[in-house]
């Protein structure tokens, strides 16, 4: 559902449909303990992050909640801080059912598609590092547990700033003068350095002003069954969406 902070009839239909509240007392540490409680059943994820830390990621405001940076396996920690020649650092929205899938086969090319004049693109859409809180509003928050804390996951992408084919690299869109652009990248080219997870607790949705501004789509428990696993086909990943069925890890 969508929760917009301060509303009270957002507030109101998420105690309405069962979703936790936990405790009014929200800490970083809780925040982190919910997340490597997640980490610890799952070992297909666990074994592809090698450290978790409470962090503020670049270009993000700390306003409301705690970000969480996760450090993958195979990926240096001094390395992921860093942007080659020619490439581009940008970030990217998911949600908690594809994060094993994503990080053991890389991004692929969904189903989502923009045009560009007569042009249909398709391939890795992402946002500039100045943009990404934009992700905020549609990432994926998911309760974890009963503790009344939401998590949205946040990938940082490295991808080349001119793509080696020639294929486009960017949208260019606009409304009421802001800036929306939106970076395109392809499987061949993309690579994930990090997962940032963004943390905060019901009761600071509720207590915040809604002059805030802050807002998100939120899910009152992960579904274990709609866990998406690596080694499933797209094509039966496809049939099982279509069929309103899960893939369990």
């Amino acid at each position: 559902m969508a929760l917009n902070a301060g509303r009270r009839k957002d507030m109101q239909a998420w105690v309405a449909a069962g979703a936790p509240l936990g405790r009014a007392t929200a800490t970083p540490e809780e925040g982190l303990r919910v997340v490597l409680a997640w980490l610890s059943y799952r070992p297909g994820v666990r074994s592809l992050v090698t450290r978790v830390t409470l962090e503020l990621p670049p270009d993000m405001a700390g306003d409301i909640g705690w970000w969480l940076r996760l450090d993958l396996a195979g990926v240096p920690i001094e390395s992921s801080d860093e942007v080659s020649t020619g490439m581009r650092r940008s970030c990217r929205g998911a949600c908690f059912e594809v994060l094993h899938r994503i990080r053991a086969r890389g991004l692929q090319t969904g189903s989502s598609r923009n045009t560009d004049g007569h042009q249909e693109l398709r391939g890795i859409w992402s946002l500039a590092p100045e943009r990404a809180f934009l992700l905020q509003s549609y990432v994926l928050y998911t309760c974890l547990d009963d503790s009344g804390y939401m998590c949205g996951p946040i990938l940082e992408l490295r991808s080349p700033e001119i793509d080696p084919q020639g294929r486009k690299v960017g949208l260019k869109r606009r409304q009421r003068q802001r800036n929306w652009d939106q970076w395109l990248s392809y499987e061949d080219t993309t690579s994930v350095v990090r997962c940032w997870i963004h943390a905060l607790h019901i009761a600071e949705m509720c207590a915040a002003p809604a002059h805030a501004g802050f807002s998100s789509f939120a899910e009152g428990r992960l579904h274990p069954e709609l866990e998406v696993h690596p080694e499933t086909s797209w094509d039966e990943l496809r049939r099982l969406s279509e069929a309103g069925q899960g893939d369990v890890l």
